[in-house]
């Protein structure tokens, strides 16, 4: 019986073993992008689909993650999960719209993978995508009903992370699905704030013909404008003052925007301010 017994537990670490070995084999494989070796391993029942790595990772997400169109169709077609995640709450979309990998992301979404699936942070695939500048990605999300204005836990919207990184094509793409151009952030800071503050003329000007509301307040009264004199950034000025921007608000220490032109130094700011509200010149 004895013998029996310890012949029993050899035969299972034995195939303990193999077993691991396989799973080892499927994800050496995939990161070689060796689409018959998986396929071997698969049909003949040798490899688990699911199993994740040391990482925490599942093949499928390897595959998305190197943008691997046909490894990710036949990991799926044997079962894959879609929905897995890794320590870090990252789904195989999640990755494939981080990384811009297009392809992946149209095999994932066509085998319904959530579009709205978020990770340890609430970040959702049209964030990352959004943010990192991936238009096709984008729009595929956006056919597919992503929630346009998701939130995350830094209180940030797919616009925000387009806007912050001046991606105005992406910003259109979510204008026009109805994102909301007026979100207030921390302390009511406006998208438009945001962008005043960094310097992008052309994509302040889309949200202000979009509806952006350009007297907007934060919780300190500072405005779009100010924002926009104390970062010394005269051609948003310029699109400001065309849209009605209100030089005389004044903020919490009872300053107005000509206020803060003047501490930053920039002449030009304070020169367009001085002939008045109607001056773009």
């Amino acid at each position: 019986m004895k013998k029996a017994s310890l012949l029993h537990i050899l035969v299972s670490m034995l195939c303990l073993v193999s077993c691991a070995r396989f799973d080892n084999d499927l994800f050496d494989s995939i990161s070689k992008n060796d689409i018959g070796s998986v396929d071997h391993m698969l049909r003949k029942g040798r490899a688990d689909v699911n199993k994740k790595d040391a990482k925490g990772r599942t093949p499928l997400l390897l595959a998305a993650g190197l943008g691997e169109k046909d490894m990710v169709h036949l990991l799926i077609t044997n079962g894959a999960h879609t929905e897995d995640k890794d320590p870090f709450g990252e789904t195989p979309l999640s990755v494939a719209a981080m990384k811009g990998n297009t392809e992946a992301a149209h095999v994932l979404v066509e085998n319904k993978a959530n579009v709205n699936t978020v990770n340890n942070d609430q970040v959702t695939p049209l964030m990352y995508a959004a943010s990192y500048g991936f238009p096709d990605i984008v729009s595929l999300l956006l056919d597919h009903d992503a929630l346009v204005n998701a939130v995350s836990k830094e209180k940030l919207t797919p616009l925000v992370y387009a806007c912050n990184n001046n991606h105005k094509d992406i910003a259109g793409l979510l204008i026009a699905h109805h994102a909301d151009v007026n979100y207030l952030m921390h302390d009511n800071e406006t998208i438009l704030m945001m962008l005043c503050t960094k310097g992008y003329a052309e994509l302040a000007q889309l949200l202000i013909d979009n509806g952006a509301q350009v007297n907007a307040q934060t919780t300190y009264k500072a405005t779009a404008l100010m924002a926009a004199c104390r970062n010394r950034h005269p051609d948003v000025v310029k699109v400001l003052l065309a849209a009605h921007a209100a030089p005389t608000i004044k903020d919490e220490n009872g300053e107005t925007a000509l206020d803060h032109a003047k501490r930053a130094g920039d002449q030009t700011i304070v020169l367009m301010l001085e002939k008045g509200p109607g001056s773009n010149k």
